[in-house]
């Protein structure tokens, strides 16, 4: 576990440096390092020294862990992105919402959390009232349905939520809307309230990934330079929860469809009918398929498997033209891995995948 930390820092350090600061001396950029503010024009002053663009700016600022003020929460360290729990370690997980991943298909959410009671995880619905140090321990006291209970522990990780780090840079100086988080206000196009100002990735509303941000810089050069008016469609985007397995999605949830009106049905399909799982040893999974009952348009996948987010399929869901039910079915997929269970979900809103042979077409 303690080198777990020096690993991370090594490998951040050096894709830091690789694909960012090196990058930015290729293209000729100068790279100022100091704090930065907005001041009136819009002006932006770093270190003290008034910096104006000719064109635009484009904030990028990212965002850092949020910790709940007066909880006692500041005991600890912030912004640890998922619980470890492995052989030696056991860890209880207070989630205010329903089911462990609350955000997700109920059959993932339930699985994934017998899964990781086999690690020595235990989720429990909880809201976390306040945290206090006693003899060497940190004492957590959650709200239950019950009443209060009260979790002993060596160490308690902080992983609440992120939020955008634009406070230092002050947009409200040069009349950019900040919402309710502390995001930057965009348009469709990411455009601000000041019409020399964008914003791009973690500094704006959700979604938030590095992908989206690459995206949405995409965008924001399209628009400011070219008039591109370019929007980004999110609906086929894919997500993942690095868990072991990984809880993959992409598109709409059973009940998300329901509340817009798709009359839809869904199949789901355990991963004891896939012959990588099988041989893996480990058929603790399932994927669940969403679609359209009368076209056979697929509007959600959603996979907890080894790897998940590897084979998540992020193109043609939702939209028009998007995959059907009968595409899925008949495309190619190597055998023996966990990119069939996609291929299996279609396959079983017409056929009994029970009584298919291992490499059924």
């Amino acid at each position: 576990m303690p080198s777990l930390p020096e690993g991370e820092d090594e490998v951040v350090s050096d894709l830091r440096r690789e694909r960012y600061e090196d990058l930015a001396r290729d293209y000729g950029w100068d790279l100022v390092r100091d704090e930065a503010v907005f001041s009136e024009g819009p002006v932006l002053t770093v270190g003290g020294r008034p910096l104006e663009a000719a064109h635009y700016y484009l904030v990028a600022t990212g965002s850092r862990p949020w910790v709940p003020r007066g909880r006692g929460c500041q005991l600890h360290r912030a912004g640890v992105r998922a619980a470890l729990a492995r052989p030696g370690i056991n860890v209880v997980l207070p989630e205010a919402l329903e089911g462990i991943a609350p955000f997700e298909e109920p059959e993932i959410s339930e699985a994934l959390a017998s899964v990781l009671e086999d690690g020595r995880l235990k989720a429990t619905r909880a809201n976390v009232m306040r945290v206090q140090a006693s003899d060497g321990l940190r004492l957590v006291t959650a709200r239950l349905a019950a009443g209060e209970l009260e979790f002993a522990a060596e160490h308690v990780l902080v992983a609440t939520a992120r939020r955008p780090a634009i406070d230092r840079l002050d947009p409200g100086r040069v009349g950019v809307e900040v919402g309710l988080r502390g995001e930057v206000a965009v348009d469709e196009h990411l455009r601000t309230a000041d019409p020399r100002v964008w914003a791009a990735g973690e500094s704006r509303a959700r979604p938030s990934s590095p992908n989206v941000a690459g995206a949405q810089g995409d965008v924001v050069v399209a628009n400011a330079f070219d008039d591109a008016e370019r929007t980004i469609d999110y609906r086929a985007l894919p997500r993942v929860t690095f868990t072991c397995p990984n809880a993959a999605s992409v598109g709409l949830t059973d009940a998300q469809a329901r509340e817009q009106g798709i009359d839809c049905e869904c199949r789901v399909v355990s991963l004891e009918y896939v012959p990588r799982a099988i041989v893996n040893r480990d058929t603790r999974g399932l994927v669940k398929m969403v679609a359209e009952r009368t076209s056979g348009r697929i509007l959600g996948i959603h996979i907890l498997a080894p790897n998940a987010g590897e084979v998540i399929p992020g193109r043609r869901v939702r939209g028009a033209g998007g995959m059907t039910v009968e595409d899925v079915a008949g495309m190619w997929c190597p055998y023996l891995t966990i990119s069939e269970t996609v291929k299996l979900a279609a396959q079983s809103f017409t056929t009994n995948v029970r009584k298919l042979s291992c490499c059924a077409a």
